[in-house]
């Protein structure tokens, strides 16, 4: 009995429930070596063997294979790696981005709090001062700001666990368990618990100790004990590290933000709108090829009639956006079959029916598609789609060639073209595999290669109304053809293009909740600063005042003052920005990692925000009575 959250691999689209010997398979096919099928194989080392070694091994065992059988094995290798790397491999860049994200946002929010623990002591100046000459020693005033900012921290730690519970399942809710291998796992225990409590007082302890020390140094002889000049050198440069993080996550965050948006506005090549696709499992049984072929027709031929549904087509090989695929090998006539596996051409494969086209929407742009003349009696055919033809035929018509697929033994007349479709998702890009694709018609299957076919195939259903409401309709049909065939993994094609991006948009979304948080937090941390720097030039400006300035001129001086720090920090964070943001270049769509967008945007941002966090206290300094400050001071 296997755990019910055992899943040997989470990028598959579907979950195993049932594992069977592979040795049961007895289709001629599985045996034949030219035959790729995909497997995974999983071994475990034994004690005091190394990775490498075990790869030297199989390489030698490689190449004895070759020499065995050169037509199906020469040219053909084998690729080790550690079942870890393998699985984490493809989440591990967005998990690392996480903690880097996780760890600027921590550094923000303790900068920020020295930053209003040191104004903080900056006001409790007469008190430090009077504690010492009553007499308290240094080491007692620092302990004292240090406990402060320690109780402080510890607080906030509690709060932020409590937090944790909530957005743990909000956050693995966006994240489909598909792109993060026992996602179902994670929690929030006492692991967790501990190490955010020790974090939070270590983090206090460490910020609270800049404004501690600088307390501790206080003039007893000032007449206004202050801890240093106006404005105050640390404070500004706190604020200035603290606009520089913050631009730096809101880059990220943007060129994410731009990416996701120009995916989603790329075109997957078909009508997504009210497109059913399910998965069918056949029965295994010694059903002749012509009988498998003619419970087809009757499935087309019911579904057809079937209230609510448009259109149907059967489909083997692959399905667009599902995960679902097979590839064929292949060379176009006329040209010198490659000598080795590994030199052929691949194609992504479908096999189906004559009314695939109409029911995927896909655009015919020559030639024509698959009819119902193209059965198991006649010719040979293929479609081939606008990437296939630009590779192979460039500016001639391919219509009226002919390829030869070696694993069919056939070599099908191309009778058409189609567009592309996007198999991978609406981000698929140049590096995506098997981008070629053809499609031949699934009653023209050679008999020896059918039974591939029959025991997984696919439906797609155009709808009248929403696709998943047709799930029952269709299973009963289903039913009355075959009790034994078996339907699951039934999805809209829009649900399959939107967990197609679950983790780009994702990584939108933290990130976009970190960085606002980080902007939060600067727009405090100036703001606190400004006020502080007001309240400390009240008798400045008084004086100013009393001698004619003008109110637009003190608020310009205030603001002034805030510009600079503001873009001090702009200037840093974006040379950091420029050298970070190439660590998420292979995150990207369509977008460089220097987007001039994002960064004017972001730039502009920071400024009106920063604008808006001075102009409260600026626009204060501009109401200060002359006469009562100077009276009061």
């Amino acid at each position: 009995m296997i755990p019910a959250t055992f899943q040997f691999d989470a990028r598959n689209f579907q979950h195993s429930d049932v594992y069977a010997p592979i040795g049961s398979w007895n289709a001629p096919e599985f045996r034949n070596r030219k035959v790729s099928m995909a497997m995974d194989v999983v071994g475990r080392l034994k004690p005091r063997v190394s990775l490498e070694q075990a790869d030297s091994d199989l390489q030698a065992l490689a190449r004895g294979l070759a020499d065995a059988y050169p037509e199906a094995n020469n040219g053909t290798g084998v690729t080790l790696v550690p079942l870890k790397s393998d699985l984490v491999g493809p989440v591990k860049s967005l998990l690392l981005l996480l903690v880097g994200a996780v760890l600027f946002v921590l550094l923000i929010a303790g900068v920020n709090v020295a930053n209003l623990l040191l104004a903080r002591s900056n006001r409790r100046a007469a008190e430090v001062a009077i504690r010492t000459a009553l007499g308290a020693s240094r080491s007692r005033i620092v302990r004292q700001f240090l406990t402060e900012s320690a109780v402080l921290a510890l607080a906030g730690g509690v709060l932020g666990s409590l937090t944790a519970f909530w957005g743990t399942e909000a956050s693995l809710a966006l994240l489909p368990a598909i792109w993060l291998p026992r996602a179902e796992e994670i929690r929030v225990d006492e692991r967790v618990l501990f190490v955010t409590t020790l974090a939070s007082v270590v983090i206090g302890v460490l910020f609270g100790l800049v404004p501690a020390l600088k307390a501790s140094r206080l003039d007893l002889r000032a007449r206004e004990p202050r801890s240093g000049g106006i404005p105050h050198r640390t404070q500004g440069i706190f604020v200035v590290v603290e606009i520089a993080l913050a631009l730096v996550l809101l880059v990220g965050a943007g060129l994410m933000t731009r990416s996701l948006a120009t995916a989603l506005r790329m075109d997957p090549g078909f009508n997504s709108d009210q497109l059913l696709v399910a998965r069918v499992s056949s029965p295994v049984s010694n059903a002749s090829p012509d009988q498998v072929r003619a419970v087809w027709r009757q499935m087309n031929q019911r579904f057809e009639t079937t209230p609510g549904i448009q259109g149907a087509s059967l489909s083997a090989g692959a399905v667009p956006m599902t995960g679902a695929y097979s590839a064929l090998p292949f060379w176009p006539e006329g040209e010198v079959k490659p000598s080795r596996p590994a030199e052929m051409n691949w194609a992504l494969s479908y096999f189906v029916e004559a009314s695939y086209l109409k029911v995927m929407g896909i655009p015919l742009e020559r030639g024509r598609f698959l009819g119902s003349q193209d059965n198991e009696h006649s010719s040979p055919v293929v479609v081939i789609d606008s990437q296939f033809a630009r590779r192979h035929f460039g500016d001639r018509d391919p219509v009226g060639h002919r390829i030869n697929v070696d694993i069919l033994n056939i070599s099908p007349e191309i009778v058409g073209v189609v567009g592309h479709v996007k198999q991978w998702g609406l981000d698929e890009s140049v590096a995506s595999p098997y981008r070629e694709q053809c499609y031949l018609s699934v009653y023209q299957i050679p008999d020896h290669f059918l039974p591939l076919a029959v025991r997984d195939i696919a439906l797609v259903f155009r709808t009248t109304d929403a696709p998943l409401a047709q799930v029952g309709p269709i299973r009963r049909v289903l039913q009355e053809i075959n009790g034994q065939y078996v339907m699951y993994g039934e999805q809209a094609m829009e649900g399959a293009i939107s967990a197609g991006l679950a983790r780009r948009r994702f990584t939108m979304i933290v990130l976009g909740v970190f960085a606002a948080l980080a902007l939060l937090m600067a727009c405090v941390g100036i703001y606190g600063v400004i006020s502080h720097l007001v309240g400390e030039r009240t008798h400045e400006i008084a004086i100013r005042m009393a001698l004619g300035a003008e109110r637009w001129e003190v608020l310009r001086m205030v603001l002034r003052d805030g510009a600079k720090m503001a873009l001090a920090g702009l200037a840093m964070g974006l040379g950091a920005a420029l050298g970070l943001t190439r660590l998420i270049a292979s995150m990207l769509f369509g977008v460089s990692t220097h987007d001039p967008v994002t960064i004017a945007g972001v730039v502009s941002l920071l400024m009106f925000v920063a604008f808006a966090a001075c102009y409260l206290p600026a626009r204060r300094a501009t109401r200060v009575d002359p006469m009562i400050a100077l009276r009061n001071d």
